[in-house]
């Protein structure tokens, strides 16, 4: 597959031709034929400040879109996500077709994926959600809101803004800013158990999506946005340098500011053995967490750091969100292990600064 990607400055849609293989070093000829789209201008603006900001935007053509077979292949890409960045001054450029088109955009200065420690200041606006207007062409999920796309797929809406325009056939520019709207903040302190400030402090639980990657605070505070009465938010913070951690749920209506004040991780201890008694060495310990925020902050706590049993069975694992369920999991390369008979309550709890020892767990191969 040969492309070009969009050109929003001339007003060229993207496109891909697939080309076939020649003999041996035979040249290959690949005509790429590309057609003009309809330039959409704009600028991400903050609409608390009525300033704009670095962000980002893109189109996906909707499902009833009558004018996708006028136009050559441009959404087969093997690497273009579709965003187009901003500048400082948040004005962006992106090409799409005539008929219904949605606009999506978000604040930036980029994806909090290729940011070590995520953006922060992507968080302090509310979520893109369906445009009111168009509801037959959104689908509402228990968490997410998708959007029905002309492919057959439904894809889910990302970012902090969306809006469904009609194109009509004949235009070259349509201008349509992208408007972030903030949510509600409730602001934090992170100290020690003796009140002393504590930065460079990692966190889950920041807005209400659980399954986001930690982000780093730098500071000694943040914010906690969109908490809502009725709606218990968890929030874990975990000092790495310290070895500190701590975890409280939210319920929206604290006082503001409220203060998290993080202490001793727990651990624990056992001893793997087989059915007939004998050390499983080698075998690798994972915890599993019930919630999801922990599940994440447990990503930064044992990067890259297994907890391996040894020559007798034994192992500690430590760095553990004290008063949070988890359960064990057991493995030796592709070799998967159960407990030999599960407990009537498997769940595991740790209090601050305690290694509680588990005793001997007995194990069983689960078969492949």
């Amino acid at each position: 597959m040969l492309e070009v990607a969009s050109d929003p400055i001339a007003g060229y849609m993207p496109c891909q031709v697939w080309a076939d293989d020649t003999f041996a070093y035979d040249s290959v000829t690949a005509d790429i034929r590309v057609k003009k789209g309809v330039v959409i201008t704009g600028k991400v603006i903050d609409q608390a400040t009525g300033k704009s900001v670095p962000g980002w935007a893109m189109t996906d053509i909707l499902s009833d879109n009558p004018f996708v077979k006028d136009y050559p292949p441009f959404d087969d890409s093997a690497f273009v996500d579709g965003r187009e960045r901003t500048g400082e001054d948040g004005a962006f450029r992106v090409v799409a077709i005539p008929g219904p088109v949605v606009l999506i955009g978000g604040r930036g200065p980029d994806s909090e994926y290729y940011r070590p420690g995520g953006n922060i200041e992507t968080k302090q606006y509310k979520p893109a959600s369906a445009d009111a207007n168009y509801p037959r062409y959104f689908h509402k999920y228990p968490n997410r809101t998708a959007y029905f796309s002309y492919r057959g797929t439904i894809p889910s809406l990302s970012g902090h803004f969306c809006k469904v325009l009609e194109i009509k056939p004949g235009a070259t520019t349509v201008n349509q800013n992208v408007f972030l709207e903030r949510v509600s903040a409730l602001a934090l302190r992170i100290q020690d158990a003796e009140g002393r400030p504590l930065s460079n402090v990692w966190t889950t639980g920041i807005t209400h999506e659980n399954w986001n990657h930690p982000l780093l605070i730098e500071g000694d505070t943040c914010s906690a946005y969109g908490v809502a009465a009725g709606k218990p938010r968890l929030m874990i913070f975990y000092q790495p340098a310290k070895k500190l951690i701590g975890a409280r749920t939210l319920k929206g209506d604290e006082k503001q500011p409220v203060v998290f004040k993080l202490g001793p991780a727990g651990a624990i201890a056992g001893r793997l053995l087989d059915a007939d008694g004998k050390p499983v060495a080698g075998a690798v310990v994972d915890v599993r967490y019930r919630d999801r925020e922990a599940e994440e902050i447990d990503r930064v706590v044992h990067k890259a750091k297994q907890v391996v049993a040894d020559a007798q069975g034994a192992f500690t694992l430590d760095g553990l969100v004290p008063e949070l369920k988890f359960e064990l999991s057991f493995r030796r390369g592709r070799q998967r292990f159960q407990r030999e008979k599960k407990p009537a309550n498997p769940a595991i709890q740790v209090k601050p600064g305690e290694c509680r020892d588990l005793g001997a767990i007995k194990l069983k191969r689960v078969a492949e």
